[in-house]
């Protein structure tokens, strides 16, 4: 079981910053990359797609572990 803020009792807006701060990349279940990092948790069943805040080996930050469906997303980009 893994929280997606440090502290899953207290409101924060640390969800929302994380929404915003963090780098995503949209996966499919065709990305098995993800599994050869030991993240085979983010990738989505077949048929789905989602986003996960980690890169390739070798080409970004491999220390986070978090998803998010296109509707989170959709609340990071929606202009209003």
């Amino acid at each position: 079981r893994s929280e997606w803020v440090e502290h899953p009792t207290r409101f924060s807006n640390e969800y929302a910053t994380d929404m915003l701060e963090d780098e995503w990349r949209l996966v499919g279940h065709e990305d098995t990359w993800l599994d050869d990092m030991g993240a085979a948790e983010l990738r989505p069943a077949a048929g789905n797609r989602q986003y996960v805040n980690k890169c390739p080996l070798g080409t970004g930050g491999d220390d986070a572990n978090q998803m998010m469906l296109l509707s989170d997303m959709a609340l990071a980009w929606d202009p209003d």
